[in-house]
């Protein structure tokens, strides 16, 4: 019976040759009974390893030569296909960037160590070395949520045979500061006139800074009462359920009215044309002159704690949270827009749990 040669080629991956090669072997030749496909690092090694099993017809166990797979080696691949998703729109640059950043200190620990080999104690020794370096646990699970990623992406693409995971770093509870509608006055009144209409678009609608940041007047339609949350040029949002209608309040249209200008920006820098950058000095300086305070401390308040004191005043105003996900560019369900957006006042809470004291309290043969 004729048995086939064995054949070596390079290997080639979406029409791009990798700089290995693949090692054609048929059934006849290994311990399996099945054709088999390693691939090896050069040209030299495949040539090496074609003479070594034809020569004396030998049955090899190919997994034994699988070359080595580090995750640096690895990331080399995964990248240029998570560049096609950024050409074709459908991932963001600036998520790719951080993706890989994330992944930087991922593979600076596991350095030389052959994924195929990878266990959970890798992983979670892992974690002990990055929480011994001051790492907050919401860090440490977003680069190992992405380093799963990567593992998820080789095993459909043939690279690793499983996925290795642990479970997360457990993140204490926290508990953001929010602002009351009398301290959002407080702040507003120590703020800048340019920068008011700024802040108040940011407190009355929930949006991101980037959103507001990046709004053009073609987007805003003052009669009708709404501004839109859509892309424009290279700038895109966070995500697709960010593209939606914001609601202005006949106050915030009125001192929108009074903006126009010759920028196709709404809010502008300095020159008057440019989109704004920031205003988060001027903020900081006037939540100081309010005074916001929790018990003993200074509240800690920031530009982004806006989207925050949004949601809870709506929520606190009644408002389904299937529709606040719906103005804040959530998902449909998801569990963000409870877990870091939806805080509940103290003093509302206070005045509920009154409502309980009372009715303990209550005579009950009355």
């Amino acid at each position: 019976m004729k048995v086939r040669e064995v054949r070596i080629r390079p290997h080639v991956r979406d029409g791009v040759p990798t700089g290995r090669w693949v090692v054609d072997i048929p059934p006849g030749f290994t311990l399996s009974g099945k054709r088999e496909r390693p691939l090896v690092e050069d040209e030299l090694a495949a040539r090496q390893m074609k003479a070594r099993i034809e020569g004396g017809n030998l049955r090899v166990e190919t997994t034994s030569v699988a070359p080595v797979i580090t995750l640096a080696r690895l990331t080399e691949f995964w990248w240029a296909d998570e560049m096609a998703k950024v050409r074709s729109g459908k991932k963001k640059a600036s998520s790719l960037e951080t993706n890989l950043h994330q992944l930087e200190p991922v593979a600076a620990y596991l350095g030389a160590l052959d994924l195929k080999n990878l266990t959970v104690r890798h992983l979670q020794d892992y974690q002990g070395h990055r929480r011994a370096r001051g790492m907050q646990p919401e860090t440490i699970n977003s680069e190992m949520g992405t380093f799963v990623q990567v593992q998820k992406w080789a095993a459909e693409t043939g690279w690793l045979e499983n996925v290795v995971t642990t479970t997360r770093v457990p993140v204490p509870p926290k508990r953001p500061d929010v602002l009351t509608q009398e301290e959002y006055r407080r702040v507003m009144e120590a703020l800048p006139e340019r920068l008011r209409p700024l802040i108040r678009f940011l407190a009355e609608t929930g949006c991101r800074w980037g959103e507001a940041a990046q709004m053009l007047w073609l987007n805003i339609d003052l009669a009708a009462g709404w501004a839109e949350v859509a892309l424009q040029g290279e700038w895109s949002p966070k995500t697709a359920y960010s593209l939606r209608r914001l609601y202005l309040s006949p106050d915030l249209v009125s001192e929108l009215r009074g903006r126009r200008n010759g920028s196709q920006y709404v809010f502008t820098g300095r020159d008057g044309i440019s989109p704004v950058t920031t205003a988060r000095r001027a903020f900081k300086s006037a939540v100081e002159k309010a005074a916001i305070m929790r018990g003993e401390r200074r509240a800690r308040i920031t530009i982004k704690t806006l989207r925050a004191s949004f949601a809870t005043w709506a929520a606190e105003s009644g408002v389904r949270e299937r529709v606040l996900q719906d103005l804040l560019g959530h998902a449909p369900g998801s569990r963000v827009t409870r877990r870091h957006y939806e805080q509940v006042q103290s003093g509302i809470a206070q005045a509920d749990a009154a409502k309980v004291w009372a009715r303990l309290s209550e005579n009950p043969r009355a």
